[in-house]
């Protein structure tokens, strides 16, 4: 075997070994991840806190992928960017009716998982931005 092929089976096998240590998550994991999230309670009516939600999800670096109101459950993601060091991120978020006050409850997911990179915690910025409109 030259040397040639020696670094070349090296970098492939590298880069197999390093592709099964990363793990993905998608959407579905972070809807899926109902119970684990962030959660807070508002005084403001369902209506009012989903609004807010979308406009907070809008004028943000998230993307709007759907926003089903009768399952009281808003799906947005961030992409993947390499190079500003941005992991990607799922985010689910319910809003539902709690003893005649809105709970919200936020999951976010990095899309690659087991890697460190620059992410923003979407959990603490959406509620952050909720408790200014309604606190």
């Amino acid at each position: 075997m030259s040397f040639k092929h020696l670094i070349l089976a090296l970098l492939v096998s590298s880069s197999l070994f390093l592709q099964g240590c990363i793990s993905f998550n998608s959407l579905a994991d972070a809807r899926e991840g109902k119970g684990s999230g962030q959660v807070k309670e508002y005084s403001a009516n369902r209506d009012q806190v989903w609004q807010q939600a979308l406009t907070i999800i809008e004028e943000s670096d998230l993307n709007l992928v759907n926003a089903d109101v009768t399952q009281g459950l808003i799906l947005a993601q961030q992409p993947i960017a390499p190079l500003s060091l941005t992991a990607g991120q799922n985010v689910a978020i319910y809003v539902s009716e709690s003893h005649g006050r809105t709970r919200v409850e936020v999951i976010s997911r990095k899309a690659l998982g087991d890697i460190e990179f620059v992410s923003k915690d979407w959990e603490d910025y959406i509620l952050e931005r909720l408790d200014q409109r309604f606190i």
